[in-house]
C-alpha cells in the first residue's frame, strides 16, 4: 500500500504503514516541528476524496501541496468493452429475470448494470472524552516519523481503522488489556459489526473461439474489466417460510436481496479458458469482527468474517445460487461454454448447494461497519449497515460531505 502525504497544511498517510497514533508528547522526525491543520490517516477512496476536498475548500496554494509515494505505484486502468461476452450475459440475465438496465450509483437498487464495461477508453471523532490524538507516527524503511496535527482524522477503511484505534488504546477493554495496551477509551463497539459482501461462484470453461487475450477488435475476454455485468433483485417472502425473515423482509422495497455478477476471469486455477459467475447477498444480516491480539502494529489484525451466519441468510444465498444455476443454462450462455469447472458435480438438493457454497466462498472486499460510533472517522467503517454491493460511490460521497462538515465546524470554532 502506498503512502500519500499532503504536507505543510494537509497531510494524508496510508494506514497500512502507519504506527500507533501518538497521544501527546513532542513530535520527532522531519515533520515534527510543523503541525498540519489536518492529518488524514488512510489514503484509500475516502481519505483521498476527503483530502482533496479539504484542500480545495480551504483554497490552499498549489505550492503547499507535496506528493510523496512509497512502497508501490498505482497504474491507470484501460477499460475496454468486451462485446463478445458482455451482451450474451446481459441478455441471459434479462431473459431470465426481466430486469431493466439501470445505473446503480444513482440510487436505484433493483436492475441490471453493465458497470464500467460500458466505457471504451481506447478513444479518447472527535476526541475521546478529554483525550485527543495529537500526532501520528509511521515508519518507512525502518525510520520512524511523527507528524503533529491540529486534527487527526482516521480514514484507514473498515479493517485498518479499527486496527489502528485498538493499537492506540481505543476499543474494548477485554481486547486491549491482554497484549498490554493502555486503555485510553474503553469503547466496546470498535472492531465489531463487520459486514462484507461474500460471493459464491460457478466457473465455466468457454469455447475455444474465446481466447484469454485481447484481440485487435477489443472483443477478447480480457477486453473487459473484472465484473462486467451485474444484476440485483429481491426474493419472494416464501424464501423464508418457517424461519425468522424480519431482517430481509423489512428492507425497503427498492433494496435488493441478491446480486448476480459475471467476470471474464477464472476465480479457480484452471489450464483452460474460463469465466466466473457468482451470487451474493446485498444486505447480510449477520456480522463478524476485526480485532488484535498483540501490540505489534506490524502484525496483521484478526478478521472473523462470519459469512452466512444466520438461518435466513443461508436460505437466501441458496435460493440466489439456484437462480444463478438457471441463468447459466440460458442459451445465450450455453453457446459460449463447454462445461462447468465448478461445481464439478450436478446439484439437486439444498444440502448439496450449501456444501458447494461453503467450499468456495470468496469476498468482494467490501468491509463495512466496524467503527460506527461518534469519533472523527471518515471511511466505510462508519456505515451502520451495508450499502449497495458496490460501495465505492457511497464512500466518495461520505468523504465529500465530511470535508464540508469539517470545514464548517472549524469555521464555527474560529468565530
Amino acid at each position: 500500500m502506498g503512502q500519500l502525504f499532503f504536507q505543510v497544511h494537509l497531510l494524508a498517510v496510508a494506514a497500512i504503514a502507519v504506527g500507533v497514533a501518538a497521544r501527546g508528547g513532542q513530535g520527532h522526525g522531519r515533520h515534527g516541528t510543523q503541525p498540519a491543520d489536518y492529518v488524514i490517516v488512510g489514503a484509500g477512496p475516502a481519505g483521498l476524496v476527503l483530502g482533496e476536498q479539504l484542500f480545495v475548500m480551504e483554497k490552499r496554494a498549489l505550492s503547499s501541496l507535496k506528493l510523496v509515494r512509497t512502497a508501490s505505484t498505482m497504474l491507470p486502468l484501460i477499460l475496454l468493452r468486451c462485446t463478445l461476452l458482455l451482451d450474451p450475459f446481459f441478455d441471459a440475465v434479462q431473459n431470465e429475470l426481466g430486469l431493466d438496465e439501470v445505473d446503480m450509483t444513482d440510487g436505484r437498487g433493483i436492475g441490471l448494470d453493465r458497470g464500467l464495461s460500458s466505457i471504451t477508453a481506447i478513444n479518447r471523532t472527535r476526541s475521546y472524552g478529554r483525550t485527543t490524538a495529537v500526532s501520528v507516527t509511521y515508519r518507512v524503511d525502518g525510520k520512524a516519523t511523527t507528524i503533529k496535527g491540529k486534527e487527526i482524522i482516521v480514514s484507514g477503511g473498515a479493517i485498518n481503522t479499527p486496527r489502528l484505534l485498538l493499537l492506540s488504546g481505543v476499543g474494548p477493554k477485554e481486547t486491549l488489556k491482554p497484549p498490554g495496551i493502555e486503555v485510553v477509551a474503553g469503547i466496546p463497539d470498535v472492531g465489531s459489526k463487520l459486514r462484507d459482501h461474500a460471493l459464491s461462484i460457478i466457473e465455466l470453461e468457454v469455447v475455444p473461439e474465446i481466447i484469454l487475450h485481447t484481440n485487435v477488435n477489443r472483443t477478447g475476454i480480457l477486453g473487459s474489466n473484472n465484473g462486467f455485468v451485474y444484476a440485483a433483485f429481491r426474493l419472494p417472502d416464501s424464501t423464508w417460510d418457517g424461519i425468522d425473515s424480519s431482517h430481509h423482509t423489512s428492507l425497503p422495497e427498492d433494496c435488493p436481496h441478491i446480486l448476480l455478477e459475471f467476470s471474464a476471469l477464472p476465480f479457480l486455477a484452471t489450464p483452460d479458458s474460463a469465466l466466473t459467475a457468482w451470487a451474493s447477498l446485498f444486505q447480510p444480516e449477520g456480522s463478524g469482527s476485526v480485532t488484535i491480539n498483540t501490540a505489534d502494529y506490524t502484525v496483521d489484525p484478526l478478521i472473523y468474517t462470519n459469512y452466512y451466519s444466520t438461518e435466513a441468510e443461508r436460505a437466501a444465498i441458496i435460493v440466489g445460487f439456484k437462480i444463478l444455476m438457471n441463468v447459466i443454462q440460458n442459451e445465450e450462455i450455453k453457446k459460449l461454454t463447454i462445461n462447468q469447472i465448478y461445481p464439478t458435480t450436478p446439484l439437486t438438493t439444498d444440502d448439496e448447494i450449501w456444501a458447494v457454497i461453503q467450499a468456495q466462498t470468496d469476498t468482494f472486499h467490501h468491509p463495512m461497519g466496524t467503527v460506527a460510533i461518534c469519533i472523527r472517522v471518515v471511511d466505510s467503517s462508519t456505515f451502520p449497515l451495508p450499502v449497495t454491493c458496490h460501495p465505492q460511490a457511497t464512500v466518495y460521497a461520505l468523504a465529500n460531505r465530511a470535508a464540508k462538515d469539517i470545514i464548517a465546524a472549524d469555521a464555527d470554532d474560529e468565530n
